[in-house]
């Protein structure tokens, strides 16, 4: 039950976070989007940085159900400050498809890089299903930035990193997500290897 409602909190992420900048750019006029998306990406960045640290807390002060719980006030409070501060915005009457391909293009390559990362430790980095698995990677990465260049509605519009302060908040989130990973798979290797001494 708790892997299912950590997926269900995962299905639930990624809906929400283009969803919530498509509410910010319709809600803001043009000469205030690019202080909004730096906003935005600002905020975003604050939650990578402080979100392991404040859930660790919440952890060892409650129990793991705190990681669940704590999002019931949060929700509650952006749901009441939003039907007060966002504007009620009607459909454009667009006629363009989403990008499907580009949404599977992308799916791919996160997946296929995920899984070279999570197994080049066991399978060896040599090993030919590991390189195999980063040069899909790559090349349904290029395919994918190459379809949001051109397709009128992309997944990503690849325009919003024009804004400096985007692109900035985006990187360091990148940057400390990495640099955080890094060091749990590190410790998580540490302790499976006293388990491992441990276990008869």
């Amino acid at each position: 039950m708790l892997i299912l409602g950590r997926v269900v909190q995962g299905f639930g992420a990624a809906a929400l976070l283009p969803a919530s900048l498509s509410l910010l750019l319709a809600s803001y006029s043009k000469e205030k989007r690019s202080q909004v998306v730096a906003l935005w990406g600002g905020i975003g960045a604050l939650a990578v940085a402080t979100g392991p640290s404040l859930g660790a807390v919440l952890i060892t002060a409650f129990s793991w159900r705190a990681a669940f719980y704590v999002n019931l006030p949060v929700g509650l409070i952006a749901w009441l400050v939003g039907r007060r501060v966002l504007a009620r915005t009607e459909g454009t009457g667009s006629t363009t498809s989403p990008d499907f391909p580009g949404v599977v293009l992308l799916s791919g390559a996160l997946a296929t890089l995920v899984l070279a990362i999570s197994e080049g430790p066991s399978w060896g980095w040599s090993n030919a299903r590991i390189i195999g698995a980063f040069i899909v990677a790559v090349v349904l990465a290029g395919a994918f930035l190459f379809r949001s260049r051109r397709h009128e509605e992309p997944v990503l519009d690849l325009r919003l990193f024009r804004a400096r302060s985007f692109s900035v908040a985006n990187s360091a989130a990148l940057l400390y997500a990495m640099g955080f990973f890094r060091d749990a798979a590190r410790q998580y290797s540490v302790l499976d290897e006293r388990v491992a001494l441990l276990d008869p």
